[in-house]
């Protein structure tokens, strides 16, 4: 279901819960045009009934409506006996529209609350289903994960050299506290658009979730691992600044680390972790 349909949903609630309230401001003048400051009292408590319902679960609002109507039925039965103020149809009105109101509302908001929870669900499952980076337009963790495996089951089958190559950005805590998370998705998106130049159309890109690594699957041995891994750093170090004046001195360092999958590696999460390894070499 769509953002949209959960919106419809709940707009069409709160447009017949306003309706109802409309209908009772109008419907209690109708019973009786005496006392009406009594009518306005009894309607101000429903409508904090109908606030407490729609904050708290049935129980609760309902001991609240029991305490309210119980309190003004005893009023009533008091006036009666003490005054001799008949027990006219009003008092039953109010009687029975306290708890139609506080049911109303509290469905109301279980409905709402089911619906923000199903939303919550839905949106969860998007981010997990996108496999592109809204920033670079290149693949994220999700599509990176998702493809090694059969790139894997390729280099078994075909006996292909595959290597992953990860190109991380050194210090990238420390640079991200200095130029702020915006100017740093921007050096991301530059950078990015630099190793696209780099690779070959075949080759497949993807930026991890911490937005600091870069991963690469190649179909290469080691000396073209070597080649590709000299040119990216070619081409990343005439990446220049120059557009921020307060950062123009700046200088940007990555490292490279790459594996080649072999019999040894277990699964993805093996063969990632054994390329992150290579990294910490790459001084």
């Amino acid at each position: 279901m769509r953002n949209e349909d959960y919106r419809k949903r709940v707009d069409i609630f709160i447009t017949l819960l306003i309706s109802y309230f409309f209908i009772m401001c109008v419907s209690f003048e109708y019973f009786s045009t005496k006392d009406i400051y009594e009518n306005y009292i009894m309607l101000t408590l429903t409508v904090m009934i109908a606030i407490i319902s729609y904050y708290t679960n049935v129980t609760f609002s309902l001991i609240a409506v029991l305490i309210v109507d119980f309190g003004y039925s005893s009023y009533r039965l008091y006036m009666n006996i003490t005054e001799g103020i008949l027990v006219d149809t009003k008092v039953y009105y109010w009687m029975i529209a306290i708890p139609i109101t506080a049911i109303l509302v509290n469905l109301l908001s279980s409905y709402i609350l089911k619906l923000q929870i199903e939303l919550n669900k839905v949106n969860e499952s998007n981010k997990k289903l996108v496999m592109i980076d809204e920033e670079t337009g290149i693949r994220n963790s999700s599509a990176f994960f998702n493809e090694i495996p059969i790139y894997m089951n390729m280099s078994k089958r075909y006996k292909l050299p595959v290597v992953i190559m990860l190109v991380r950005f050194k210090y990238s805590k420390k640079l991200k506290s200095i130029v702020g998370n915006d100017f740093f998705k921007n050096i991301i998106v530059e950078y990015s658009e630099v190793m696209e130049d780099s690779l070959r159309l075949e080759d497949r890109k993807y930026i991890l979730n911490n937005e600091d690594t870069f991963a690469f699957i190649l179909i290469s041995d080691e000396k073209g691992c070597e080649i590709v891994k000299g040119r990216l750093k070619s081409n990343l170090e005439k990446v220049s600044l120059e557009k921020s004046s307060m950062f123009k001195n700046l200088k940007l360092e990555v490292q490279v680390g790459y594996c080649k999958y072999d019999d040894s590696i277990k699964d993805a999460m093996d063969f990632v972790a054994k390329a992150e390894e290579e990294i910490y070499y790459d001084v």
